[in-house]
């Protein structure tokens, strides 16, 4: 099991990692990066970002692990289709937007529990959302989920408003 650990003051403008099942862990400390078209960050095990500025996928750059943890005091933005990871879990300051190709737990991924301290969390998912940690301190929250396919948000969360869209709603 391959893992890659980078978490000294990195600078960089873009990343690509993949491990088979080890963890991937990158932090930038100065700003943001992006993961370029035609990329990935991709593992069987989980993913860690910690940044200090904006971190993004471009165009079909994506994600696909079991966990991801965002960490840090940038805004979070993964729009690629592609994305596909199990469970989510957020403890930054900036704003979080994250679509998955199908569905997605709130939870635990590393050290980091549920979502707290966002100003605002997007998730867009293609399958149910659930959640095994809470939701905190986040000024708006917002979830879309498309088909049949079921949004279950039951922890002990304190959000200051949601926004939802879907077919079937658990609160």
């Amino acid at each position: 099991t391959s893992v890659i650990t980078l978490e000294g003051n990195n600078e960089v403008d873009s990343i690509v990692m993949s491990t088979g099942t080890g963890a991937i862990s990158f932090r930038d400390t100065t700003d943001g990066f992006t993961i370029p078209t035609g990329a990935s960050v991709s593992t069987a095990g989980d993913v860690t970002l910690d940044a200090a500025g904006a971190v993004t996928d471009v165009g079909d750059g994506a994600i696909a692990a079991a966990g991801l943890a965002l960490r840090g005091t940038g805004n979070f933005t993964f729009d690629a289709a592609a994305n596909a990871i199990t469970t989510i879990a957020s403890s930054t300051s900036g704003a979080v937007d994250y679509t998955d190709a199908d569905g997605i737990i709130v939870g635990t991924v590393n050290s980091t529990n549920g979502v707290t301290g966002a100003n605002t969390f997007t998730l867009r998912a293609a399958g149910d959302v659930t959640q095994t940690n809470a939701i905190t301190d986040v000024t708006t929250l917002t979830v879309t989920n498309s088909g049949t396919s079921v949004i279950t948000l039951e922890g002990n969360n304190e959000v200051d408003s949601i926004v939802m869209s879907l077919s079937l709603i658990h609160i």
